[in-house]
């Protein structure tokens, strides 16, 4: 079964106006800065990520001889402010796939040390979280102004996180999927998994599945603690997927009808 990305997240976190005009000017006049202080050799901002991963696997089954891709493309952004940009990609080396991390210090793009993440969300610049690890790996990770820390919690197995949103220091969002009936006994593939930050500790909050065989959650947007929505899709049967959209109250999460269309990195157009 091929394992399907996240999608690209929106920005996040508080003050959620500003800090998406904070984005858009950023990519509006920051971008070429990106392309020259990354080094990058050709980048593609926003690429669907698992057409890359898909070519690469291509080329990796060809043999030792087989063409090698390089070069870098960026995958997802978040500001706490316009002096605090937060940019995660990838380069591509031969057949191999490294993360890397850049910062916007309201002058210069630098390239920073830090963990295989794969999404962010930035609260302040002592403030930012951000989720990654392979295949069957769901890890937290917390950027305290100095370094990034991965944080201990709950890893059901074979889960991965595909997206995060944080509203304040006290209230951060994961979700993604997990495979087995461990997670949800009435499912037969992947189930949906959500995880909360309360300040002190995260703990698993129990999230529904509409079908028995696969749902995944590729994204989440909080707008306050009583209003949380995640996406993604689950399958109806085999081979045929629909869109799956899940609303949090502020005490439980539950299914929301969405309506169909052609699924796009977890999105529907």
């Amino acid at each position: 079964m091929a394992r399907r990305e996240a999608a690209l997240r929106p920005a996040v976190g508080a003050g959620r106006s500003h800090r998406r005009s904070v984005g858009a000017m950023t990519v509006r006049l920051g971008v070429a800065a990106v392309f020259i202080a990354a080094g990058l050799t050709s980048c593609t901002p926003a690429r669907n990520d698992h057409q890359r991963s898909d070519q690469i696997s291509r080329l990796a089954m060809n043999g030792p001889g087989a063409r090698r891709v390089t070069g870098s493309s960026l995958w997802a952004v978040d500001a706490s402010s316009i002096d605090d940009v937060w940019v995660l990609g990838y380069d591509y080396v031969g057949r191999a796939r490294r993360s890397f991390i850049l910062h916007w210090d309201g002058s210069t793009w630098k390239r920073m040390g830090g963990p295989p993440i794969g999404q962010v969300a930035v609260l302040s610049p002592t403030d930012a979280w951000g989720v990654g690890g392979d295949i069957g790996q769901a890890r937290i990770f917390h950027w305290d102004g100095a370094s990034w820390t991965e944080m201990a919690h709950r890893d059901p197995p074979g889960a991965s996180f595909s997206a995060i949103d944080a509203l304040s220091p006290d209230d951060v969002w994961v979700v993604g999927h997990k495979y087995g009936p461990e997670y949800a006994p009435n499912t037969r593939g992947w189930a949906t998994v959500i995880e909360h930050w309360d300040g002190t500790a995260w703990s698993v909050v129990p999230s529904p599945n509409q079908h028995a065989n696969d749902n995944s959650l590729m994204g989440v947007t909080a707008v306050s603690p009583s209003d949380v929505w995640a996406s993604g899709f689950t399958e109806v049967t085999s081979g045929v997927t629909n869109t799956l959209t899940l609303h949090w109250n502020g005490k439980r999460w539950a299914i929301v009808p969405s309506p169909p269309g052609v699924i796009l990195d977890g999105r529907r157009s």
